[in-house]
């Protein structure tokens, strides 16, 4: 029997899984017509793919996920293997031989020698016939990787020994062996740099025996030492590396400084120089610790390592700025907070193709970081810049002539600042592994010696041709206000065209000298005079201010800040959104709030931050009146979970005026979670009184509110506090039961601040600050005389009668105070969960008029209070509980005046929305939707009475619908699934007469024919990024259909979501008809 090529297989399993209709892309050195257009973006994988010899990627969105390739002739598998798994951020690797087609994760360790391929769990499916791919390979359909669903499995791992991440923790673990063994971390991480260096330099033979012999020079113990052989038979991943002439180098002290000597004269002094400081502190049990691990051997405890495995002519550069920016970030210890921090560079990567867009690159825009760290965004910047400038080449670029450019990319195009001297080192050696990555061995070798990156004012000769000059060690807030003539044109005032970064978040922490030490000079310049308001000394606002000072007009910049941008609430803060709203223009700003762990924390991180932070895209300049931008909401998905890809969902997206967000701050909240619908609900809420403002509501009626006693920096004496009994530290306020006497304990001695008495007496509200999972208030009434800490706020009413307070306290243990608060407050679900005072102050209060309402109210309220009664039926105490508090928001929504509608979009939001928040990818609310047993029908078919799920759906959207064609016809409806796999959900509407049988589409795949036929009108582009499964978001109307395509998640089928796809498929139906009617 013939078998199957490995050509076919790989053929047939493009073909059958669809990848062909995604973004599959072939691997090639240089761009071609078939990935032109896809270069910039993409065009670094396809020219890695090349390298290690697949022949194509399958990408989601911009992120690597599938490599596919065939194994050469003669091949060793396990070091084919290990090569692309050295690509770094792809997933899976489908390998394809004769007779033979597997997939495997590149999650996975890489394959020791003498290893199994097939081991550890790596090898996921293998299909020995082209009729066998199909089935064996369902699980990798298109649908599947772009939506995530192919990492629910249980094999799959979440990625820790995927090649980046490896990286990362292996060189942390050299990292810390060398200064466990006594060396300071400062010579260490200039150790490890100068020794990846070299194996890079190695590893592309720019360096070579000769290079090496040449340093040898006449000494006989050096030349004998390069031609001795290292011991570890079998331990290197390719037999060469075995040859690999810098581990024996490392053998011999004085030879290994001589050598890094001639690198710094050869290469630059900038950044590979050795003090006199470090010759001294390094010996040679640290060169020979850093040559076993370098290795891969076992050191103590610690088991081997995978640096026998990099290739580090195949690892992404980038990798090398964002290992040195945990490096930084542990040696310091502030998490990711200040100064330099780790960036992951699919955040860069998103954030530089939003501000480098091909438009701006064509103007070849001077792009600028005030706190570059260890230079990510700079790196890929200029590697950006430099794809672009490929594609704009008619012919292929001498090795001469493609230096003069990326040098001129160097020159004129790329500036960075840090007030670390040490980052901005790392800065220039990540700018030189770029810089000689594009180029080939033989011409880095006939021109070693690279440019000068780094300011320095006490050169005594300038050479305009060596000395760029483009990286600034310094305080930028300094910089911006230099005397200096040469600095001011540099890095002053307007001398950019693009700003981005990911500048300190918080306030500077005490333990960071340099950033203690540059704070008042950055204060002192943010003059609220001239607009630049600084509240709770965010740093990410002060350079907010730097950016637009550095742009010139019209200039863009993107950075990644902390939220505390939108959300912080002091008056400063609200100043400072003001004037960063009213002298530029947004253009995009994704909330990453919701992922953020993702990004900034985990095992195989340095820095603990779990800051939630933004990024913000803006042009400098007034906007107009009615400017708009893009507001997205990044939400935690299987697909991002797993990849940490930065993938957005256009439902996920809305269109706001800058206007509005800067009149109503609390919008930004609202669109992290809500929609259009909420606001409007919203706005419908607060046509009442705050509850700040009872007296405007019930006349002669007022109110103190105040949070309990702080015990904080203990300055002030008890005094008058300590004649109260208090509740005790960590005291679980809960809604129902008594708070016993016998739980009180004494006031401390000494405190911050007392409180206010009068909510310590009296009957009074109290409500909980902090909000438990699944975000109920916790609320009640109290009347004896007792003390609480400021984890409690306390509300004393005066001239407010007690049913009337009963009603008060049942409104916020409402759903619908719920649904307010979690759309409004920014405190919660941001930094913390709680609600502060000042929230609490201005919620909306409705007081009922209506004496039976009232009755029905306090009613539920006092059966609430006193479920845990002695007389009251201690049996199904909690079906109780949830049976009054049901009832109790039906009265509060009739208090309220609220409609179905906006009863939907409440509940929705408490049970789904919030869910959703604190379950992320386990919630149900992406879980797949559930069907109904009948999958087609009219109006009639569907339930009588109100329900929910995709019924729920069903009922709403027909109801709205319906009349438009009624009494002739009326619509037909349709479920139909994308297969087995059911990632997509699709509802399709036909007109038909009333009363007729309608006709049925019997092919699952029929709804993709309907979608190309309407995309033929004219009025609907159709998966233009190869990402329908991605971001599938499809209304589309026709003459007599109506397709509805989204994702199969609960979120997207609820009565809700029935009534935005109405409306929009309403206005779609009329914009079209007014095109027709102008034809």
């Amino acid at each position: 029997m013939n078998l199957a090529s490995s050509r076919q297989l790989l053929d047939r399993a493009i073909d059958a899984l669809g990848l062909r209709e995604g973004c599959l892309l072939p691997a090639t050195e240089m761009p071609e017509e078939e990935n032109r257009e896809h270069w910039l973006e993409k065009g670094d994988w396809l020219a890695l793919a090349k390298q290690v010899g697949a022949r194509s990627i399958f990408f989601v969105g911009h992120e690597p996920v599938v490599v596919l390739a065939e194994l050469p002739e003669g091949a060793d598998e396990r070091r084919f293997f290990n090569r692309i798994w050295s690509m770094a951020r792809p997933q899976f690797l489908f390998l394809a031989r004769p007779g033979q087609l597997e997939a495997y994760q590149l999650t996975k360790p890489p394959v020791r020698p003498g290893g199994q391929l097939a081991g550890e769990n790596r090898r996921l499916k293998f299909a020995t016939a082209i009729a066998e791919v199909q089935e064996e390979f369902r699980n990798f359909q298109r649908d599947q990787l772009e939506s995530g669903a192919v990492y629910g499995g249980a094999r799959l791992e979440p990625g820790a020994d995927r090649a980046d991440r490896a990286l990362v923790r292996d060189l942390r673990e050299v990292r810390r062996q060398l200064i466990e063994s006594g060396l300071d971390p400062e010579y260490a991480h200039s150790l490890i740099a100068r020794a990846l260096f070299v194996r890079y330099l190695e590893d592309r033979e720019i360096i070579t025996k000769d290079y090496f012999d040449d340093v040898a020079g006449t000494n006989i113990e050096w030349q004998a030492l390069l031609k001795k052989k290292i011991d570890a038979e079998g331990v290197f991943e390719k037999p060469e590396l075995a040859d690999r002439l810098f581990f024996r180098v490392l053998r011999d002290w004085e030879f290994t400084y001589t050598l890094f000597e001639r690198l710094a004269l050869d290469f630059n002094g900038d950044t590979l120089s050795v003090t006199q400081q470090e010759r001294e502190k390094v010996g040679k049990d640290h060169l020979e610790l850093l040559r076993k691990l370098l290795m891969g051997a076992s050191v103590g405890e610690q088991g081997q390592l995978f640096l026998f495995a990099y290739r580090f002519d195949i690892v992404p550069i980038e990798l090398i700025s964002s290992i040195y920016e945990e490096f930084y970030t542990a040696k310091q210890g502030k998490g990711n907070t200040q100064g330099t921090h780790y960036t992951p560079p699919a955040l860069a990567e998103y954030l530089l193709s939003q501000v480098l867009t091909k438009e701006v690159l064509d103007k070849r825009p001077r792009v600028l970081d005030p706190a570059c760290g260890s230079g990510i965004f700079l790196v890929e910047s200029f590697r950006r810049m430099a794809r672009h400038r490929i594609i704009g080449q008619e012919r292929r670029l001498s090795q001469e002539q493609l230096r003069d450019i990326l040098r001129d990319i160097l020159a004129n195009q790329i500036v960075g600042i840090d007030l670390n001297p040490e980052a901005v080192a790392i800065t220039a050696f990540s700018l030189y592994l770029a810089y000689l990555h594009y180029q080939k061995p033989r011409a880095i070798d006939a021109n070693r010696r690279l440019p000068n990156l780094r300011w320095k004012h006490d050169r005594e000769r300038h050479d305009s041709t060596q000395h760029l000059d483009i990286l600034y060690a310094g305080n930028a807030f300094e910089a911006i206000q230099s005397s200096d003539v040469r600095i001011a044109e540099r890095f002053g005032p307007g001398c950019a065209d693009v700003v981005v970064g990911n500048p300190p978040w918080g306030e500077v922490k005490k333990s960071d000298k340099l950033g203690k030490a540059a704070w008042p000079i950055t204060k002192k310049w943010c003059d609220p005079k001239k607009g630049r308001f600084v509240g709770d000394n965010e740093q990410s606002q002060a350079f907010v201010h730097l950016a637009l000072e550095l742009l010139r007009e019209d200039g863009m910049a993107g950075m990644l800040l902390s939220s505390g941008v939108l959300f912080k609430q002091h008056d400063n803060s609200k100043k400072f959104r003001q004037s960063w709203l009213t002298r530029s223009r947004l253009g995009r700003v994704v909330n990453f709030a919701h992922v953020r762990d993702l990004y900034f924390s985990g095992k195989d991180r340095a820095g603990k931050g779990i800051s939630p932070f933004i990024l913000a895209t803006f042009t400098k300049g007034a906007p107009e009146e009615e400017h708009r931008f893009a507001y997205w909401s990044a939400k935690h998905t299987d697909i991002v979970g797993k990849t940490r890809a930065v993938i957005l969902a256009t439902s996920d997206m809305h269109w706001l005026f800058q206007d509005d967000v800067r009149r109503r701050e609390w919008l930004w909240k609202l669109y992290w979670w809500g929609s259009a619908r909420d606001e409007n609900l919203v706005r419908t809420i607060q046509r009442f009184y705050p509850l700040d403002g009872i007296g405007k509501e019930r006349e002669g009626a007022s109110i103190i509110s105040a949070q309990g006693y702080k015990v904080a920096n203990k300055k002030k004496d008890a005094d008058w506090l300590s004649e109260y009994r208090s509740l005790p530290p960590r005291y679980s306020l809960k809604r129902y039961g008594e708070i016993l006497d016998e739980q009180l304990v004494d006031v401390p001695e000494k405190v911050e601040h007392h409180g206010t008495k009068e909510i310590y007496e009296g009957q009074r509200l109290l409500l909980k600050r902090g909000i438990g999972k699944g975000g109920k208030l916790v609320a009640r009434l109290e009347t004896f005389r007792f003390c609480f800490r400021h984890s409690i706020q306390g509300f004393r009413f005066r001239g407010l009668s007690k049913d009337d307070q009963k009603v008060i306290l049942g409104i916020f243990w409402s759903s619908l105070a719920r649904y307010y608060f979690w759309l409004t407050a920014g405190s919660w679900g941001m930094w913390h969960d709680e609600i502060h005072l000042h929230f609490t102050e201005k919620f909306p209060i409705a007081l009922p008029d209506d004496p039976e309402l009232q009755t029905r109210i306090v009613g539920i309220v006092d059966q609430l209070r006193g479920i845990d009664s002695p007389h009251a039926l201690r049996l199904d105490r909690d079906e109780r509980i949830a049976d009054l508090e049901q009832d109790l928001d039906e009265a509060i929504f009739d208090l309220y005046v609220c409609g179905e509608a906006d009863r939907d979009l409440v509940r929705e939001m408490c049970d789904i929305g919030l869910e959703f928040f604190y379950d992320k990818g386990k919630s149900r609310a992406v879980k797949l939707v559930v069907l109904p047993s009948k999958r087609r029908g009219v109006v009639a078919d569907l339930p009588e009475e109100q329900v929910s799920g995709i019924e729920g759906y069903l009922q709403v959207f027909l109801r709205i619908w319906n009349p438009e064609i009624e009494p002739e016809g009326e619509f037909s409806w349709q479920l139909i699934t994308d297969g087995s796999s059911s990632q997509v959900l699709v509802v399709l509407f036909k007109v038909i007469l009333t009363g007729q049988i309608p006709e049925w589409e019997e092919r699952d795949q029929e709804w993709k024919e309907i979608l190309r036929r309407l995309e033929k009108s004219g009025h609907f582009p159709m998966d233009r990024s190869g990402m329908l499964y991605t971001d599938t978001f499809v209304r589309m109307v026709g003459e007599h259909e109506i397709l509805i395509v989204k994702r199969n998640e609960q979120r997207h089928w609820t009565r809700s979501a029935a009534l935005n796809d109405a409306d929009a498929s309403i206005a779609q139906a009329m914009r079209i008809q007014e095109e027709y009617a102008h034809q």
